[in-house]
């Protein structure tokens, strides 16, 4: 980066890195570096002084965002309030950015990777925090992001990069000069899908036959509240209900399987009725809201009670 005086202000001239590619092959995950260690690595050419990479570099094959958690400037366009949740990186785009900047529109195409490298203050070295992935952004003037960190996993067992997931920001994270994403209305949010996890778990089998018995038992109202989906749907809801198991089958089938009683343990019941029974909010519900009649009320509470140690998070 090069500075001149020129009318009594300071202009900035920063050497183009479109045209270098960089060579990742020698950045460590969780390893710590200056930027000028980092331009050594990556077989990029060498910095005209520490500062010259600001916040965003872009090179042919890659972007590079750089993160200081703590700013040291006061100046109102530096006080951003970038922080690590979890797996989450918060992060605010320079003040003068809009959502049509063409840096902005350079992070969302994503024909290039994103590299995330961030240290507490700007006497410390950067921790290289591996690859992003865009989640959602909102506002302008800065654009605020929130990226996931894809080697999250990895990254929690290195001493550096815990440090800067610990780091809080002054006055709290909740309290940002800018206003960040997870402030900004729904509306305004981009939000971003469809990326890959690997899932270990569980699946208990059920017996179709025995879902076939209780329906043939109880018939397909709702035990709860009496919803027909044949009613409401005609034609497309004839023979359709769910069934529950008024004991969780993951609590029975420790043991292996298990014969159920179709008539006694299993009952029909609405999507609806279904969600309330296995929700747990803040306290538990004992008053009837007037909706339900009070064999129906009871009903639900009981079921709730038989699967009090289940519990389905409001979303």
């Amino acid at each position: 980066m090069t500075f001149r005086v020129g009318c009594g202000t300071w202009k900035v001239t920063v050497p183009s890195r479109k045209g270098e590619r960089f060579m990742p092959e020698g950045i460590e995950e969780g390893g710590s570096y200056t930027r000028p260690q980092i331009a050594t690595i990556g077989r990029v050419a060498a910095l005209a002084n520490a500062r010259e990479w600001g916040g965003l570099v872009e090179f042919a094959n890659e972007i590079h965002i750089y993160v200081t958690l703590h700013k040291t400037r006061n100046e109102p366009q530096h006080m951003y309030r970038d922080r690590i949740e979890g797996d989450v990186l918060f992060w605010d785009s320079r003040a003068k950015h809009t959502q049509s900047s063409l840096q902005i529109r350079q992070l969302l195409a994503g024909d290039k990777p994103i590299r995330f490298f961030c240290r507490i203050d700007d006497r410390e070295h950067f921790v290289h925090c591996g690859g992003l992935q865009h989640i959602v952004h909102s506002g302008s003037q800065p654009v605020a992001f929130q990226w996931r960190l894809l080697a999250h996993q990895n990254l929690n067992r290195i001493e550096a990069f815990v440090r800067l997931a610990r780091w809080i920001p002054e006055g709290g994270a909740s309290t940002s000069v800018r206003t960040p994403a997870q402030r900004q209305s729904r509306r305004e949010l981009a939000f971003a899908e469809g990326w890959a996890i690997q899932v270990a778990m569980n699946r208990y089998e059920r017996d179709t036959n025995a879902r076939e018995a209780c329906l043939e038992h109880h018939g397909h109202a709702c035990w709860v509240c009496g919803f027909l989906f044949r009613t409401v749907y005609g034609v497309l809801g004839h023979g359709f209900a769910f069934v529950h198991h008024r004991h969780p089958v993951a609590q029975r089938a420790v043991a292996g399987s298990y014969v159920v009683n179709p008539k006694t343990e299993l009952v029909p019941i609405c999507g609806n009725c279904h969600a309330m029974v296995h929700r747990t909010p803040a306290r538990d519900a004992i008053e009837n809201p007037g909706v339900l009649s009070d064999t129906n009320w009871r009903r639900l509470l009981t079921l709730r009670a038989e699967v009090r140690e289940e519990s389905w998070d409001e979303v």
